[in-house]
This record gives C-alpha cells, structure tokens and sequence, in this order.
C-alpha cells in the first residue's frame, strides 16, 4: 500500500483520483488540438515549419495550463506577452544577420533587459525561450524568412494558449457542475 493511500481518509483519495484523472484528460485533450491547431495553421504559410508548429503550441499549451482557470487566464498573459517580446527581438535580430551562438547569447540578454526596463520580469523566461526556438528554427529551415517565423512562433504561442485557456475554461465549468 503506497504511503498517500495510507495517511488520507477513502474520500480524500477520491478527491485526488478524481483530480488527476481531470489533470490527465485535460492534458491529453489540450495537447491533440494544440498540435493539430498549430501544426495546419503553420502548414498554411510554411510547411517546411509546420511540425514545429505543432510541438511549439503544444509547449505553449503545457506551459500555460494549470490547475485551475484563473491560473490558467494568469499565466495565458506572461506567455503572450513574453512570447511578442521573444519573437520581436530574434526576427529583428534575424532579418539584419544570420544566427550564431553569440548573437543568440546577445539577443536574449537584450530580451532579459527590454523585460526589466519594462519592470516586467516574470517574462524573462519566456522571452528567452521563444528568442531561442525562433533563432534556432531559422537554422534548421533556413528557407524562411526571419520576419515570418517570428510571425508563425508567435501566433502558435497564441494558439497552444488558447487552447489551454479553452481546456481550463470548459474543465471548469464540468467541474463546478460536478460539485
């Protein structure tokens, strides 16, 4: 007998398996729409990205998604946000020289100081992924042009985080009917 099932009471253990199975449908839900949303809207303007594009709004959507809805519309706004942030510094960074190891390095040391100059530094993190996956796309499908796939990171950003927001939103109203 595990440890948890032996310190909670039979209707706690109810309530966390009832719990993790929403987390666990919740999730595999959220992941299926985020890559087929970001994977065919990509597809429309850069097959070449289009797999990327499924697995960056499927990050988004882990990354947004928590346990409960006011989380979730909370942390929705850091990676739009951040996300912007990112995608305009590596595409502006992108479109007047080619990716090196040090240009990445610079870009997101300017996206980690753009986000204290703006006293928004819960969005360093986000800025810098998205500065590093838009930089190191343009590397593996150097045939797309800097300003574009900024452009497709971002709006598959918007896309796993609305996804997210949705999947938290419908499992809320499911789950306060439930109650």
């Amino acid at each position: 007998m595990r440890t948890s099932q032996v310190l909670l009471s039979p209707p706690m253990n109810k309530y966390i398996a009832r719990l993790s199975a929403r987390a666990m449908i919740n999730n595999t839900v959220m992941a299926f729409i985020a890559f087929f949303a970001g994977y065919n809207f990509t597809a429309l303007f850069h097959e070449g990205t289009s797999q990327e594009g499924g697995l960056w709004s499927v990050v988004s959507a882990v990354m947004v998604l928590e346990s409960k809805w006011s989380e979730t519309s909370h942390s929705a706004v850091f990676r739009i946000i951040g996300s912007f942030l990112g995608a305009a510094i590596s595409g502006t960074y992108l479109y007047f020289y080619h990716f090196s190891a040090i240009g990445l390095a610079i870009c997101i040391g300017v996206g980690v100081f753009v986000c204290h100059l703006l006293g928004i530094t819960k969005y360093v993190k986000l800025t810098s992924l998205t500065i590093a996956v838009v930089m190191i796309i343009s590397v593996i499908n150097n045939d797309i042009e800097p300003f574009m796939n900024a452009a497709l990171r971002f709006a598959e950003s918007v896309i796993g985080t609305i996804v997210a927001v949705m999947v938290a939103y419908v499992s809320h109203l499911i789950y306060s009917d439930a109650k």
